[in-house]
């Protein structure tokens, strides 16, 4: 694993580089099954791709607050985002997230952390 703030982070496994933190994420998380980081289902692993594209692609470009009811209201059912455990769902989300900063009190099962 190459990490350099100043460049580009990559994982080359074999003669493959992979350069996103997502495809790195979900080969470290596919080449570890036993770690239960990408669901332990087909129906748990496509909805971890949801939450991966979700923690992408809501927070920072549309509208923050429908993306954090939207969390919440998953969260309503589970203490997680995909199953029972800590998953890239979770973590994705929480990525995201954190990109901005503000109040979701009337979002009780969401908690922002804040660093």
């Amino acid at each position: 694993l190459l990490l350099n703030r100043d460049t580009v982070t990559a994982l080359q496994v074999d003669s493959l580089n992979l350069h996103s933190p997502e495809a790195i994420s979900r080969h470290l998380a596919r080449a570890n099954p036993d770690a239960g980081l990408y669901g332990s289902t087909i129906l748990q692993q496509a909805e971890v791709d949801h939450w991966i594209w979700f923690g992408l692609n809501k927070f920072g470009h549309g509208d923050f607050n429908s993306s954090i009811r939207y969390c919440d209201e998953a969260l309503a059912q589970n203490s997680f985002m995909v199953g029972s455990t800590l998953s890239l769902a979770d973590l994705s989300v929480y990525s995201g997230s954190c990109q901005i900063t503000l109040s979701v009190s009337s979002c009780p099962r969401v908690y922002v952390v804040k660093t």
